[in-house]
């Protein structure tokens, strides 16, 4: 709302005092109706703060369960139902063959976006299906989770554990796409979509907070590609079948498979448990993270055993804005033009 419209709303308000009364139950009454709504899908999972954070106790998230809202948007919504009964008649699914999601998350900064203040950051989850017809329109998109960043980076395991619990619960679940999907009636018919983890999207330091990985800035400069190192490491040559960031041959590129993947988080889980046992010390643990490009993240998504299955490494997706325009080959090719 603009300012000059808030005034007025004001100046309204003072001279007609009965408008205030009538205001505050028209808010009073849309609020309610939205708690109707939110508690009819809602969910919690619990998390217990870290040994540094100056918080004691846990801390409890509250959001939709997303099979639930899905199928209770569906039941008060009919023009998108009819929008997903067109898409099943093209696209039939069943448990053996799913529909595929796509999964983003990011932090948004709310308020003021010339005046920054971090301790009001949210991290927003959301999904859609692509077989839904027009999925690209932003009237399809659900969004279950909005959380503060303040409290999720105080947790143990931070975004990385938060992110498992909910893909666990979206999935794997009692009302989990993959496990009972996702029921929903229209017109008397019954109908019934199930779902699988298709595309999981973030920025470059969403990817970092949600699957422990180090990021662009350490000696594993991708983290699809396993040989690819930062630029000006020195390691590349020392090595045969290793490129720096500015390697501009495509062809040279290794895409790291779902179980190399695995290996290097098995290996990090072990030293960080060795280093716990005192059997090895903090730098030798920290050089074989360092070596494998992941941070280790107690029940974090890369380390929960439930979720591989799900397929979710497969599914990570990096965008060309944070492949090509970064600091490797676009600002080589670009200082040679």
């Amino acid at each position: 709302m603009r300012r000059s419209d808030l005034s007025s709303l004001l100046r309204r308000l003072k001279e007609n005092p009965a408008a205030i009364e009538s205001f505050g139950e028209s808010f009073w009454a849309l609020t309610k109706d939205y708690h109707k709504h939110f508690n009819m899908v809602a969910c919690s999972d619990q998390f217990d703060y870290t040994a540094e954070s100056k918080k004691h106790g846990s801390f409890t998230l509250q959001y939709a369960d997303p099979a639930l809202l899905c199928q209770h948007v569906l039941s008060h919504c009919p023009k998108l139902a009819e929008r997903w009964i067109r898409s099943l008649q093209s696209h039939p699914c069943t448990a053996a063959n799913p529909w595929g999601i796509v999964v983003g998350y990011d932090e948004f900064q709310p308020g003021n976006k010339f005046d920054f203040d971090s301790t009001k950051a949210v991290m927003c989850l959301y999904f859609n299906f692509v077989e839904v017809a027009d999925a690209c329109q932003g009237s399809t998109w659900f969004a279950p989770v909005a959380a503060r960043v303040s409290e999720i980076d105080d947790v143990v395991g931070g975004w990385s554990r938060v992110l498992a619990c909910i893909l666990h619960r979206m999935f794997l679940g009692p009302n989990g796409f993959s496990t009972a999907g996702c029921a929903f009636t229209h017109e008397d018919r019954h109908y019934v979509v199930f779902a699988g983890l298709r595309v999981l999207m973030s920025d470059g330091d969403g990817l970092r907070k949600g699957l422990g990985w180090k990021g662009a800035s350490a000696i594993r400069a991708s983290i699809i590609h396993s040989n690819m190192l930062k630029k000006g490491s020195d390691l590349a040559w020392r090595a045969p079948g290793f490129v720096e960031v500015t390697c501009c041959d495509h062809r040279l590129l290794h895409k790291t498979t779902t179980e190399e993947f695995q290996l290097s988080c098995d290996l990090v889980e072990a030293a960080d448990a060795r280093h716990r046992a005192g059997l090895i010390s903090k730098g030798y643990r920290e050089n074989i993270e360092k070596s494998e490009g992941m941070n280790y993240v107690p029940g974090g998504l890369a380390y929960d055993s439930r979720l591989r299955g799900l397929g979710f490494f497969e599914a990570v997706t990096v965008d060309w804005v944070h492949t090509w325009l970064q600091d490797g080959v676009f600002t080589v090719e670009a200082a040679l033009i």
